[in-house]
């Protein structure tokens, strides 16, 4: 088994923001590796390097601060086995525990310390073990730590893959062409055999069961009322699943589900707040999850809840936010994830009795913000890290050729790798974008960041949503138009505060397949455009709604991505059928569509950008940047490629552009050795 060199020097400390490194060898020098090492690492473990493609030549350049990121998610932390002294720093801790026990136990006539010591830091074993599945596809770790259950991010299927062979096979088969459907939260049983996991009946979720060969299926519940199941875990006897149900008037409830009999049995009503993270004690006698985060604090805690009264009591509290990951095989500890110092960090806390016993140990410095995959019998543990990630960037644009005058760099300063939607103010004078940073859990925080143009100055806003998207500044500059969903769960669009955060919503729906998407602004700030999408579908209507009475109308019957012009005259659009990809122009306040490009379907224009003049059309397709007139001409292709390049956004001045860009990557890893010695 191989281990970190505890004799490897670190990169260094990032320097000024946003610094770029421009050749190989400039990379090489800041990592402290040669070129060859790099270089390799960017082939084979998704190093952040970026080309530009110029007339004749390629450059290849990266920034520091992506550098420093990928290398928090890769490294393993190593601490030196002998102090200054020469003593192991092991022994040290070792003494100083059996003193302070001594004294509790001449104190109290009891020890409270039943962990012997914490593990030496150099005897932590970190190993990558998969690249490549989307983190929301991922399921559990088998008990024998040697398969993982997934959802295939192709087909939607569910999938399993042998750890040490890389053999994957799908155990369902959704048919080719269906457009809803597919696997959800898979979840070993205690003994490998079966499967537990949930399925997308487009309108309802489906509990099923499988044999972990693929034979056997069968739907174990289903109940139209119940909009959404999320498989937690089995009970240690396997007799029942535990799971999250969202029923259609957004109550959500932790439940047990018989495998005998498909009884239902309720633990708790949470309301319209739902853990992200339930798991069992080995026992079976209790449960942990991650406590929603309450009215008056946006952070959660870890929860225990017992199965026989219900009695609940808070395990881990504190202003941060906290994140379940497992409870430890043997029942005596709960793992999870915080951000209380100035990283993601693993804890561990002890459990006696279905109570906390001691103060909570650190157990692995900046594991990053991972997506919980479980324990193993040995102790193992098995978590997802993002590799690949999206990212807001800026450069410089000439209005007059299109060209781009500067290299993208990003914009955000931290949580490199969680951020999208920009948008500017209509003045130019701010940027604000939105970052999500807890990818652990499936409602993460949201968080809206302004930034001055001028001075780099930022502001973080909070809005009591549990999800923000595709921002759009509103003509006076004091809100944004954002699509998101409330801390009920209920889809829509909101109108939140850009001094205070607050959020309020503008248009909802009582259907819980409606999807409200892409707002806009008319520039007298009195009508909105947006597409209304039912269960995800696309392409979908584009609507306008007059804000004060009510009314709206359908303006187009099928839209995909679509832009207002600065004048509020013009809507541009991208759409397509089942042969072309097409792009128009239609005037906003009614008239005839405009076609100025189709092309067979070879890939989707993702985004769709007047110029401030209204002179040209920009948008982005297989990750590449292209004009055309929209008096009608040929499409011009530019000088920028970057995966999945999305969300356009030129400045006011038309020199500048901000766009979104990058795609969700992961890395499976698994963690041993770290379980306190008994």
């Amino acid at each position: 088994m191989l281990r970190e060199d505890p004799n490897a020097v670190p990169p260094p400390s990032p320097g000024p923001a946003h610094r770029r490194l421009d050749s190989w060898k400039e990379i090489a020098a800041y990592l402290k590796r040669d070129v060859s090492t790099v270089q390799r690492w960017e082939k084979r473990e998704s190093l952040p390097v970026y080309r530009h493609v110029h007339e004749k030549l390629g450059t290849v350049y990266a920034f520091e601060p992506e550098l420093d990121a990928w290398w928090n998610n890769r490294r393993r932390h190593v601490e030196p086995q002998t102090g200054s002294n020469g003593i192991r720093p092991g022994w040290l801790a070792a003494g100083a525990a059996i003193l302070i026990g001594g004294v509790i136990l001449a104190w109290s006539g009891r020890t409270l310390l039943r962990w012997q010591r914490a593990p030496d830091r150099s005897e932590i074993v970190t190993r990558r073990i998969w690249t490549g599945p989307d983190l929301s596809s991922l399921g559990t770790v088998s008990p024998d730590g040697r398969r993982l259950v997934y959802r295939d991010p192709e087909t939607a299927d569910l999938a399993i893959r042998e750890i040490v062979t890389g053999e994957q096979r799908r155990l369902t088969r959704k048919p080719p062409k269906a457009r809803t459907g597919g696997a959800e939260s898979p979840t070993f049983s205690p003994d490998g055999k079966r499967i537990a996991y949930s399925w997308d009946q487009a309108f309802y979720y489906e509990l099923r069961l499988i044999e972990s060969d693929g034979s056997g299926e069968r739907v174990l519940y289903q109940d139209a009322e119940v909009f959404f199941i999320a498989v937690a875990d089995w009970s240690p006897d396997g007799q029942h699943i535990l799971a999250t149900f969202v029923r259609k008037d957004r109550t959500h409830q932790i439940v047990l589900i018989s495998v005998v009999d498909s009884s239902v049995r309720v633990l708790k009503t949470l309301d319209w707040r739902s853990p992200s993270r339930m798991n069992f004690s080995s026992d079976g006698r209790f449960i942990a999850y991650d406590c929603p985060p309450r009215d008056d604090s946006p952070a959660r805690d870890i929860c225990l809840v017992s199965i026989t009264d219900g009695r609940q009591i808070t395990l881990v509290e504190h202003p941060a936010d906290d994140y379940l990951l497992g409870w430890t095989p043997d029942g005596k500890g709960v793992l999870f994830a915080s951000d209380r110092t100035d990283a993601v960090d693993a804890w561990l806390i002890q459990i006696g009795g279905g109570k906390p016993q001691g103060a909570p140990l650190l157990v692995k410095k900046d594991i990053g913000s991972v997506w919980p995959v479980g324990f193993a019998r040995s102790g193992a543990y098995y978590y997802g890290v993002q590799t690949s990630k999206e990212e807001v960037y800026l450069a410089e644009l000439d209005p007059a050729t299109g060209r781009i005058a500067s290299d993208p760099a990003p914009v955000a300063r931290r949580f490199a790798g969680f951020n999208r939607s920009p948008d500017w103010s209509p003045d130019g004078r701010r940027l604000a974008y939105v970052s999500q940073r807890t990818p652990a859990t499936r409602w993460p925080t949201p968080r809206i960041i302004l930034r001055w143009t001028k001075t780099g100055e930022e502001r973080e806003l909070r809005p009591k949503l549990n999800f923000v998207e595709m921002l759009r500044w509103s003509p006076d500059a004091r809100s944004f138009l954002a699509m998101g969903s409330d801390m009920k769960h209920q889809h829509g669009l909101f109108k939140v505060d850009a001094e205070t955060g607050d959020a309020s919503p503008v248009v909802q729906s009582d259907q819980p397949s409606a999807m409200f998407h892409a707002p806009a602004w008319s520039p007298d700030g009195r009508t909105i455009f947006y597409k209304l999408r039912n269960k995800g579908m696309e392409p979908a209507p584009l609507l306008v709604r007059d804000l004060e009475t009510g009314r709206e109308k359908q303006v187009l019957p099928s839209v995909y991505r679509f832009d207002l012009s600065r004048d509020g005259k013009w809507l541009a659009f991208s759409s397509f059928d089942e042969q072309f990809e097409f792009l128009g122009i239609k005037p906003a306040g009614g008239g005839e569509v405009r076609e100025l490009y189709r092309e067979p379907r070879s890939g989707r224009i993702y985004s769709v950008a007047w110029t401030p003049d209204g002179r040209y059309l920009l948008f982005s397709k297989k990750g590449q940047l292209w004009r055309i007139p929209a008096a009608g001409g040929e499409p011009e292709k530019l000088p920028l490629t970057m995966t999945a390049l999305r969300e356009l956004r030129p400045h006011p001045d038309g020199k500048r552009i901000v766009f979104t860009a990058g795609a969700a990557k992961a890395e499976v890893w698994a963690m041993e050795n770290f379980l306190p010695a008994r």
